[in-house]
């Protein structure tokens, strides 16, 4: 996170706008959080799933989390705080997933959003929500779709692995 004291230059309007609007990501910390499982098929060459798709995991997130977005980027502004005091400019992102805190913040939604998916209302919202072209005119294949769902459940397993039972029954 040493470049968030640089000033970055307007993107160009072809960035999709979660990106033009903070190109770093470190405004909401916990969407980049929920990104971070999807990296993998995002950054392999060709990419598995467009960054296109992203516009429709936020929204579908966004009808999910809807009152405790808030609480949750909270927690990670928290976390960021705390981590910051610690590694000062030398923090990076990697540090930030690799916190205990962080562990148990991505655990938690992605438990959330498994049981979601998992549900008749999930099973029905989650294919109408990508399904519709994005701002940038991209429409998600049912392949991505499958492929995000697959690697999100990846991830909540090995979340649930690695964390601590004893921080969780401490309230941790």
């Amino acid at each position: 996170m040493n470049e968030a004291v640089q000033q970055h230059p307007e993107p160009p309007a072809s960035i999709p706008h979660w990106r033009r609007e903070d190109p770093t990501c470190r405004k909401d910390p916990f969407r980049r959080l929920m990104v971070w499982p999807l990296e993998s098929l995002l950054t392999r060459q060709p990419p598995e799933v467009s960054r296109d798709f992203l516009d429709h995991y936020f929204q579908f997130l966004d009808i999910l989390f809807a009152e405790e977005m808030g609480g949750y980027e909270r927690r990670c502004r928290m976390v960021l705080q705390a981590l910051r005091v610690i590694h000062g400019q030398s923090l990076t992102w990697d540090v930030f997933y690799a916190d205990p805190r962080t562990n148990r913040i991505l655990t938690h939604a992605l438990r959330r959003l498994i049981t979601f998916l998992d549900s008749p209302t999930g099973r029905w919202a989650w294919p109408h929500t990508v399904s519709r072209p994005s701002k940038s005119g991209h429409t998600p294949t049912s392949e991505e779709a499958e492929q995000v769902i697959l690697t999100l459940r990846d991830a909540w397993r090995n979340a649930e692995f690695n964390s601590d039972p004893t921080e969780e029954a401490r309230g941790g």
